[in-house]
C-alpha cells in the first residue's frame, strides 16, 4: 500500500493542505453570491458534504472488515 511506503507526517500535511484548499474554494464560491439564500445554500452544501463523507467512511469500514480476518 502506498500509505505504508510514505511517512505519515507527509500524509497528514497533504490532507490538511487539501482540506484548506477545498475550504477556501467553497468560501470563495459562497462569498461571490450575496443574498438572503446564501446561508441556506451553505448549510445545504455542508450537510451534503457530511453525508458523502459518511457514505465513504462506511464503505471503507466495510472494505476493511471484509479484508481483516475475524478473531473468533
Amino acid at each position: 500500500m502506498r500509505y505504508e511506503e510514505e511517512p505519515r507526517a507527509f500524509n497528514v500535511l497533504s490532507g490538511l493542505a487539501l482540506g484548506l484548499a477545498v475550504g477556501a474554494g467553497v468560501a470563495l464560491l459562497i462569498s461571490l453570491d450575496r443574498g438572503p439564500s446564501t446561508p441556506e445554500r451553505a448549510r445545504r452544501m455542508v450537510l451534503e458534504a457530511g453525508s458523502g463523507a459518511g457514505r465513504r467512511l462506511r464503505g471503507l469500514r466495510d472494505e476493511v472488515t471484509a479484508r481483516v480476518p475475524s478473531r473468533s
